[in-house]
């Protein structure tokens, strides 16, 4: 068995969509406002779709070899500093 995909809701798709592509997934899909999909660098694919209310918990953990030195290039502001 292989995982084909993880579908996340969100209830701002423009912000989301900006949010996964500066982390640098490539967009493979853009079907504003409902739905996009990513692919990250190593070919997995990781998607999202508008709802008007998010009513569960995921959490998806995506992985990268220098921990500092990604989230220094984010310019993203951070609730805790990498561990």
């Amino acid at each position: 068995m292989r995982l084909n995909q993880v579908t996340v809701g969100t209830t701002d798709y423009d912000a989301s969509v900006a949010f996964y592509k500066r982390l640098g997934l490539t967009q493979i899909v853009h079907s504003p406002p409902r739905y996009a999909r990513f692919e990250t660098p190593n070919g997995e694919t990781f998607s999202i779709h508008q709802m008007d209310k998010v009513t569960s918990t995921t959490t998806v953990y995506f992985e990268v070899d220098h921990v500092d030195a990604f989230v220094g290039t984010l310019g993203l502001p951070l609730l805790h500093e990498p561990v």
